[in-house]
């Protein structure tokens, strides 16, 4: 009765370790809370009058923005609602009908003092600077309302909290806050690199959205004129929080202006920095680091450079302390030279410094654990390392940004514009980060003399490598020939390799040196290119494009001589023949690649080989014990390597898998946990990745009957993927699949067909009617209309599945097999017993040719086969089917896998007819207490209850065979599945009067 599932998820497994997510801040908190009266103890400039000079001062500039009403038009813009107003202005939900999208639109006062064109001005700067830790600006324009002229400002409207909700909302460590504030600070030093100074830093102008970045609002709308700042009086603590917005003040909130600020001189991009750091410390220490419950008592501890002693339980290291006392110096030229600078200090990871043993010039002492550097840094001498970083033109600039939009356009696929914008806003964000990695390697040695020139020609040999990936990555998104690369744009711009490495000065060491054959290194480096091209390939998903090159790559290797360049091709290949579907090509070839790597003395490719041969051997091969037997060298091989933790995460994905496929759902369950929470930690909670590994870990729960808990994690992998993707695109399709699955087995088959209808919706609108992932989601579709007895609808699902995978995939592929098999249950449901057989064996021969006769897939379908033939008529020949499905199970999987259920009451049942009872008894009753042991699904196991009952009428036992049977039906007809209730209840009719 049980039909053949397909199952897509990153691996085989997925999971969530966190529970429910905490209630967040909507957009419309955090888009106006830089501005907006947020409730006690705060209280912002719309709801509290500054006494300045000892007279009230002017109203807050919202006083004079006109009221909108739901409907109004700002220039083009339709208004939705007013989110709030603040001492700049209002902010309001909007509609812009020409792009079809949300905005926030902000509508300022024009300050005389300001005056309308330097305030456009500002805002049209901020419309040309693109930076994923920036808010972005998309228009800028006046209107003129009944009263007098207004600027409106158009801004993304973006989901999540201001950094201070952030912070309050739940108890942060140090590194979660850092890891927020280093996103805030790439936003700031993208704007100073555009010559745009924010001048009003604090936690309330940064967002921590939904999506997993951090935004900073507002960069440069704040700028004043330099003026003398009016004296404001002591009026309590509630002032240090009012931002100072009127005629004769300077732009600020006091209790993070810097000294410049509050002496009314002129500043710079030096104030942002002492602002965040002001701003970073109230948040990692839990109190301001300047004292003072007035605006006086603050300002004289600020301009004394007086700040508070942090508290001996503090968990902050030492090193960050260090670097915020030098950005809150007093005088600008005392602080970092640049925020750069200052994030540099701040993102070394304390458990690494040691790692990072400079060689040259450097002065280093570790004493007692804390690592102090002294610095010896010229006013400009770091200035020749600024051209450094000025090395992507023809790899990312505006003619491959245009480039990537008319080849995504070229796709014809609907979600194409998104997908660009999504794409592009990720590459951006890499090439700023690699820009600032390599001028920090040529500051290391060019200007603070910490390092050898070996040293850095290795740094910036590994980042130019990246540079080559980065290139080539836009190069094949540039290709509107293929649509396909669209569909996995947004998550392979997502993967690019981490350029953390390129910092680590033990593996970077610990590489074989470049051939230094005047033929053989420069082709090195060309093919080099060549295998970065091969890794876009595959990254966008042209796995056979990729695989074509990286054979190529490999077979020329072989016979350079060089084997660090062997291993990398062979790596390659290996992964690409594994996507592909060639299981034992790639287990050669990753065995190849293993032993290329040891001999270049590479343990970082090694590390990172073993998840992929660990996963062609156990699922692909289908010989998951015998993977389970290379776990220990696989996890030496991680702690060897000293890769990151992207690597770790990958192993402990492909354990996940190969546990599951051994059938040791516990163990598969843990793996998924560990490999989520290094994800959620190094990633955000929003990552891709992270939807990856809620899927695998749903996979497991699912199969270990945790079915409220696998919705909960497939639910929350669905949103993440949406949030990213949007609702059309096909990898949402994946999630919902799962989705329909686990609501089938909860016996709610209206909403797991729902469920895969909408997933063939989608892959339809977006892939076309013939694309192989169609077939998927009809061979689902396919299984719920069977379960419910709708044959003739299953029928023509699993039909129109396999032509699509024929035509796709040739006649001799194991998807083929798995639509056949499908069909041969539907025709057993239908009584039609012959086409059944013709069915399953054609499943077969597939299988047999093309995984081999010891594969669990092959016993799978001889269980299958078996059923067929003994609705047949033919019970010897089914029994000897079950017999050898459950030889090559003991050979292949553990005694208690949960696949010899199917298996044991096959044999159960043919055992039966030939009128052996007694053992038929035997093998009824361990397929029952194996599958309750193992918590299989309930169809299955009432399926197999149903069994034991006619085992038990026969052997003379009635009462037990009747209650078995109710049993079943109970569990048949909560779990939805109507024509085996049918079968049992017509049995019941006739056993039990």
């Amino acid at each position: 009765m049980r039909g053949e599932l397909r199952y897509r998820g990153a691996m085989a497994s997925g999971d969530d370790g966190g529970g429910s997510d905490a209630p967040r801040d909507s957009h419309r908190d955090a888009m106006a809370k830089t501005e907006l009266h947020e409730g006690p103890p705060r209280h912002d400039t719309d709801a509290t009058q500054v006494s300045v000079g000892g007279a009230l001062a002017a109203p807050p500039a919202s006083a004079a923005i006109e009221p909108l009403m739901e409907g109004a038009r700002i220039g083009r813009y339709l208004v939705l609602e007013r989110l709030g107003a603040g001492g700049m202005g209002v902010v309001f939900r909007a509609f812009d009908p020409e792009l079809h999208r949300e905005i926030a639109l902000k509508l300022v006062h024009v300050d005389p003092a300001l005056g309308r064109a330097r305030l456009l001005r500002e805002a049209q700067a901020m419309a040309k600077l693109a930076h994923p830790n920036v808010v972005p600006v998309y228009d800028a324009g006046t209107v003129q309302t009944a009263r007098g002229e207004q600027v409106y400002i158009a801004m993304e409207y973006v989901e999540g909290m201001t950094g201070a909700a952030w912070a309050r909302r739940a108890a942060r460590t140090p590194r979660e806050i850092l890891a927020v504030f280093l996103d805030a600070g790439r936003g700031l030093e993208a704007a100073h690199a555009k010559g745009l100074v924010h001048r009003d830093f604090k936690p309330e102008n940064m967002i921590v959205a939904t999506d997993g970045r951090t935004r900073v609002l507002d960069f440069g709308l704040a700028r004043r004129a330099p003026g003398s700042l009016v004296p404001v009086s002591a009026r309590g603590a509630s002032e240090l929080d009012t931002e100072l917005t009127y005629a004769g003040t300077v732009m600020g909130t006091p209790r993070y202006m810097s000294p410049e600020q509050h002496l009314g001189r002129d500043t710079d991009a030096r104030t942002d920095q002492f602002s965040f750091a002001v701003a970073l410390a109230e948040l990692l220490y839990g109190e301001p680091p300047f004292p003072g419950t007035t605006y006086d008592e603050v300002k004289a501890a600020v301009l004394a450079g007086r700040m508070r002693e942090p508290s001996a339980s503090t968990k902050v290291p030492a090193f960050i302390r260090r670097a915020l006392v030098r950005a809150m110096a007093v005088e600008p030229d005392a602080r970092f030279p640049s925020i750069t600078e200052l994030l540099t200090e701040l993102a070394r990871d304390p458990d690494r410094l040691k790692k990072r043993a400079l060689l040259g010039g450097g002065i280093v002492a570790i004493v007692g654990g804390a690592v102090t550097a002294t610095l010896a840094m010229q006013p400009g001498a770091e200035e020749p390392c600024l051209e450094a970083g000025d090395r992507l033109a023809g790899l990312w600039d505006d003619p491959a940004r245009k480039a990537v939009r008319d080849g995504f356009l070229a796709s014809g696929r609907p979600y194409a514009d998104d997908a660009h914008r999504k794409v592009v806003a990720s590459l951006d964000a890499y090439a700023s980060a690699w820009t600032s990695a390599r001028i920090e390697a040529c500051r290391a040695t060019h200007v603070r003399h910490e390092q050898s020139e070996a040293l850095l020609d290795l740094r910036m040999r590994c980042l130019d490598r990246r540079a080559a990936e980065l290139g080539a990555l836009a190069r094949v998104f540039a290709l509107g020939t293929d649509p396909e690369v669209v569909d996995r744009a947004v998550i392979a711009a997502s993967r690019l390799a981490p350029l953390e490495g390129c910092a680590d000065v033990e593996a970077l060491q610990a590489v074989v040196a470049p051939p230094t054959d005047p033929v053989v290194g420069p082709r090195v480096e060309q093919l080099r290119g060549e295998l970065a091209r091969a890794e876009a390939l595959e990254r966008a998903g042209r796995y056979r494009a990729a695989l074509v090159l990286a054979q190529e790559l490999a077979n020329e290797a072989s016979g350079l001589g060089y084997p660090p360049f062997l291993a990398e091709t062979l790596h390659r290949r290996g992964r690409l023949e594994m996507a592909t579907g060639d299981a034992t090509r790639a287990r050669a070839t990753l065995d190849e690649a293993l032993l290329a790597a040891a001999t270049a003395r590479d343990d970082r490719l090694a590390a990172a080989t073993w998840p992929a041969l660990l996963v062609a051997i156990g699922t692909g091969y289908g010989r998951p014990e015998e993977a389970l037997g290379l776990r220990i060298p696989a996890e030496a091989a991680l702690r060897r390597s000293g890769n990151g933790a992207g690597t770790e995460a990958e192993l402990r994905t492909a354990l996940g898998t190969v546990f599951f496929a051994a059938g040791k759902f516990d163990d598969a369950q843990r793996q998924h946990e560990e490999a989520l929470a290094i994800r959620e930690r190094t990633l955000g909670p929003s990552h891709e990745a992270v939807a990856e590994s809620l899927t695998e870990l749903a996979v497991v729960l699912k199969a270990r009957g945790m079915l409220d808990a696998a919705r909960d994690r497939i639910e929350r992998a669905l949103a993440i993927l949406e949030r990213a993707l949007g609702p059309e695109h096909p990898e949402l399709a994946k999630s919902l699949t799962h989705l329909g699955v686990i609501h089938r087995l909860r016996g709610d088959h209206a909403e797991a067909e729902r469920h895969q209808a909408r997933a063939l919706a989608i892959l339809e609108r977006a892939l076309g009617p013939e694309h192989p992932d169609v077939a998927e989601a009809l061979n689902n579709l396919g299984v719920v209309r069977r379960e419910q007895g709708r044959y003739a609808e299953s029928r023509a699902a699993h039909v129109r599945a396999l032509a699509i995978r024929e035509r796709a995939y040739g006649p001799e592929h194991p998807l083929v097999a798995m639509s056949e098999n499908n069909l041969g249950i539907t025709a057993r449901g239908e009584g039609k017993f012959a086409e059944a057989l013709r069915h399953h064996q054609r499943a077969l021969e597939i299988r047999e040719r093309t995984l081999g006769a010891e594969h669990p897939k092959v016993a799978l379908t001889l269980n299958h086969l078996g059923d067929s033939l003994l609705r047949a008529g033919d019970a010897g020949e089914a029994l000897q089917r079950h017999a050898q499905a459950l030889a090559i199970q003991a050979r292949s999987l553990r005694a208690d896998h949960p696949e010899r259920v199917h298996s044991l009451r096959g044999q159960a049942a043919a055992l039966l007819a030939l009128d052996r009872p007694a053992d038929a008894l035997a093998a009824a009753r361990r397929a029952l207490d194996l599958g309750a042991a193992q918590r299989i699904a309930p169809v299955e196991l009432a399926e197999t209850r149903f069994v034991l009952a006619g085992v038990m009428w026969a052997t003379g036992d009635r009462a037990g065979a009747i209650m078995e049977a109710r049993a079943a039906e109970g569990a048949l007809a909560g779990a939805g599945a109507l024509a085996s209730h049918a079968e049992v209840s017509t049995w019941l009719r006739s056993h039990a009067p």
